[in-house]
């Protein structure tokens, strides 16, 4: 049956309202008699269950075919028409286990009873181990039904959930259960695995007492904000010993001087408009690219087909102009490329800050690995509230050092300077930052960029100066420059003296 719903879940097209299907079965507080209660009895023994908790999942007695057959019926919601209403129901036969869906059902939103407002909440595979669970703690916590067993997943169904909330992933103690937990914790965060000392929980026979304790020892392995100075200790030792490196930039001067972007770090690059900042972005992308984790790119000014005509320009050793006209004489060998950036997402939507965990989110979703870092191109094209450029500024500074925490993701973010930095080709200095301190106060690495022969003769040289590093000292510079005809931003060999 769970392999019909997800079938059902991937086409997902056009919704249908059941509600007048649904209105046609019959409430479990209604008089229920004969052969049907006493199926309806015997089930609940079974599964260890009472029907208070069937009927908090608003569940329905529904007799079919010449027995007649007794199955238990309950709801999935979505919206139909601009309103909330019965678009799917689930059927569960007491006689024999069948399970199936009415015909066009689908699931606008999984299925949560309890305490909504609870910071607790337990995420079950089905309706009889969120009876269970409600059996247990009542309405204390909020208990979340997936529709379609353990492996369906929308991210969607998540995004009501109340901010800062911990989800305890109840899912059966099976493959597909602790895969399905799994793929929640890589795409949500702040979850703790419980599972069940049994197959699924309503096999398991314990007290609330015991089912706590149960709770109590899984979030044992919770990520928690206050940790240990051991716990912190192991963690260096972890990125120190290359077990989750931190990002490098693939410039040796600057990777040497910053030793690595950590999870939870942001670098800001600044320079004026036309210095290069957004190239140097796509080099660094393509630098990194290989590794083995995801990379997401926010181009908030350049649609995503430019970007991507860039990319492809600084992987192949070419000019966009080439690029163009490779496309236009018909299809490519595009295999190279596509290899590259696996693991590299891009989104040109214009963002506010609160958005961005949930833009995460969706990424995590698309890869196959952890999400490392996420580009930023710029700064100034975040949308944050406030009510002039320096309060927006400061929120947006605040808000990328708190995401970057949070998501345990290092923050790569391009940053325009204000008018003191002239026309680019003079060095950058801390004055020169647009709108607001607060900036420079919440990166972990500050590079100014400038071009010193912008309107001169000369090498076209980008020069790269530390104007902080929480890893060490500022002030060190490299020299870095466009490599013909892609634009690829790479760094001058420096010459050892004779």
């Amino acid at each position: 049956m769970y392999e019909q719903l997800q079938e059902e879940l991937r086409k997902q097209d056009a919704v249908r309202d059941l509600a007048s299907v649904w209105n046609t079965l019959t409430p479990l507080d209604a008089r229920t008699e004969g052969r049907p209660a006493e199926m309806l009895d015997s089930f609940c023994v079974s599964k260890g269950i009472t029907k208070a908790a069937l009927a908090a999942q608003e569940a329905r007695i529904r007799l079919m075919g010449r027995g007649p057959d007794v199955f238990l019926a309950f709801p999935g919601y979505g919206t139909y028409r601009g309103r909330e209403t019965v678009t799917a129901i689930k059927y569960r036969n007491l006689g024999n286990g069948r399970r199936l869906a009415e015909a066009g059902s689908t699931f606008g939103h999984a299925n949560v009873i309890g305490n909504h407002s609870s910071l607790d909440y337990f995420v079950c595979e089905g309706e009889t181990d969120a009876c269970r669970i409600w059996d247990l703690l009542g309405q204390e916590v909020a208990i979340m039904v997936l529709p379609a067993g353990a492996l369906a997943f929308k991210r969607k169904w998540f995004d009501y959930i109340p901010r800062g909330a911990t989800l305890y992933l109840c899912h059966d103690a099976d493959e597909a259960g602790d895969a399905g937990a799994a793929k929640v914790a890589r795409v949500v965060g702040n979850t703790v695995r419980v599972r069940p000392p049994l197959k699924d929980w309503g096999m398991w026979p314990g007290t609330r007492e015991e089912f706590i304790a149960i709770v109590k020892e899984a979030r044992g392995h919770l990520n928690h904000r206050v940790q240990m100075m051991s716990d912190w200790r192991r963690r260096l030792e972890e990125e120190r010993a290359g077990d989750r490196d931190p990002v490098r930039l693939g410039y040796g001067g600057l990777d040497a001087n910053l030793r690595g972007i950590s999870d939870g770090q942001v670098l800001g690059i600044a320079a004026r408009t036309n210095v290069g900042k957004t190239w140097m972005l796509s080099s660094i992308v393509d630098n990194i690219a290989v590794a083995d984790f995801g990379q997401l790119i926010l181009s908030l000014e350049m649609p995503g087909l430019e970007w991507a005509e860039r990319q492809w320009a600084i992987n192949d050793g070419v000019s966009t102009s080439e690029i163009e006209n490779r496309v236009k004489t018909g299809p490519q060998a595009t295999e190279a490329f596509d290899r590259r950036y696996r693991h590299t997402a891009v989104c040109d939507r214009p963002l506010r800050l609160d958005e961005l965990p949930h833009i995460c989110a969706e990424t995590r979703a698309l890869l196959t690995v952890p999400l490392r870092v996420l580009f930023i191109d710029y700064l100034g094209l975040l949308l944050a509230q406030g009510k002039d450029a320096y309060e927006r500024t400061s929120t947006i500074g605040r808000g990328l050092k708190q995401l970057a925490k949070e998501e345990q993701v290092a923050i790569i973010v391009a940053m325009q300077l204000n008018r003191a930095a002239g026309d680019g080709s003079g060095e950058v200095t801390l004055e020169m930052m647009r709108d607001s301190g607060v900036i420079e106060e919440s990166m972990d690495f500050l590079l100014g960029c400038w071009r010193p022969n912008f309107n001169n003769t000369g090498p076209d040289v980008m020069r790269v100066k530390v104007l902080k590093n929480r890893k060490g000292k500022g002030g060190g510079r490299i020299d870095l420059t466009f490599h013909q005809p892609s634009m690829k931003v790479i760094e001058v060999p420096v010459r050892k003296a004779s």
